[in-house]
């Protein structure tokens, strides 16, 4: 009955790719900073995360029960720092497609055969 194949891109959305726009940001960095940022900004959120699991099990906020309440200024300087953490991550998974890199992989060692080779070159 329906031949056409139904695609939300291709309906709805622009044509327009937002990930290349929003992936300028991150050209004027190194990637050892982008990677680090990443790992700073994935432990804060992952800290935040565990304060939520507290409240909704113990019905205990480790950073209210710190500072006093959930009003004092250090309280919401942090609530604030854990939401923009957040809010980074999600716009960096979104113009890298998925892919958050927190350790940068290793370098491949070349072996003696290899350095061979590229002198004869």
């Amino acid at each position: 009955m329906f031949k056409q194949k139904f695609s939300l891109n291709q309906k709805f959305l622009p044509k327009y790719d937002y990930g290349t726009y929003l992936g300028k940001i991150f050209t004027n960095y190194s990637m050892r900073d982008i990677i680090m940022f990443n790992l700073i900004a994935f432990l804060i959120t992952q800290i935040g995360a565990i304060n939520w699991l507290c409240i909704g099990i113990f019905q205990f906020d480790f950073i209210a029960g710190i500072f006093g309440s959930q009003a004092h200024f250090i309280s919401r300087f942090l609530y604030t720092i854990v939401g923009l953490c957040s809010i980074y991550l999600l716009i960096y998974c979104v113009i890298k497609k998925g892919n958050l890199v927190l350790i940068s992989p290793k370098k491949e060692k070349k072996s003696k055969q290899d350095k061979e080779n590229e002198k004869k070159k």
